[in-house]
């Protein structure tokens, strides 16, 4: 398991995004910005692009959909943590994220009357 390969990707839709102070804390070995073509140069010249971030944006493909390609490589940074930590904060983040989506579900009125059961 050491020997796996972590990659991190952190989705950024405008500039602002790059100067609220969230993000931008990568810990994975190849780490990356998903930018819209519009902000390629910007993320290129900012700290992050400088500091060996990879940059991916959409593009019109073939098939279905967008596809991704990156415009910038990532360069490799040296792992600090473990791979069992890195996959530990993987699953909490999947579980917090999970736990999110059904209290949002939760707070959709049901389509029935509940009605409570007698045992």
């Amino acid at each position: 398991m050491e020997q796996s390969e972590f990659l991190a990707y952190e989705v950024k839709s405008c500039k602002q995004d790059f100067e609220s102070g969230h993000g931008l804390s990568f810990i994975a070995d190849l780490n990356y910005v998903v930018v819209p073509p519009s902000l390629v140069d910007y993320a290129r010249s900012s700290p992050a692009g400088a500091c060996g971030v990879g940059i991916y944006t959409p593009v019109a493909g073939y098939g279905r959909g967008e596809n991704l390609k990156c415009v910038k490589p990532s360069r490799r940074f040296p792992r600090e943590r473990p791979a069992l930590e890195l996959l530990l904060g993987l699953t909490r983040s999947l579980g917090r994220e999970h736990i999110k989506g059904l209290k949002d579900s939760m707070d959709v009125e049901p389509a029935m009357e509940q009605k409570e059961l007698e045992i």
